[in-house]
């Protein structure tokens, strides 16, 4: 009797848990996105520009902060130290 009432339980909470409503942990904080241009070009920050006029970002909690760098080296040094998240590297 005892080993039927843990396979039940055991079988409820199996079934049971898909249907909790566990609240998104990370998607409520805002998040600063830095990204690193190494063209001041209007072609290669275009895409960029569009999404951040017309709130792409914002709707999806990022705060977006763009950066110019000199040169591809710099661009690739700041990727790989953290100091940015994302580079747009190339394009004339």
């Amino acid at each position: 009797m005892n080993q039927a009432k843990v396979l039940s339980l055991l079988v409820l909470l199996v079934l049971g848990v898909p249907f909790f409503d566990f609240p998104p942990a990370a998607a409520q904080e805002k998040k600063n996105l830095r990204i690193v241009f190494v063209s001041l070009s209007w072609n290669n920050q275009l895409p960029y520009r569009i999404a951040i006029a017309k709130g792409f970002f914002r709707d999806q909690g990022l705060s977006v902060e763009q950066i110019f760098g000199r040169g591809g080296p710099t661009a690739i040094a700041a990727l790989i130290s953290g100091n940015v998240e994302f580079g747009s590297i190339g394009g004339a």
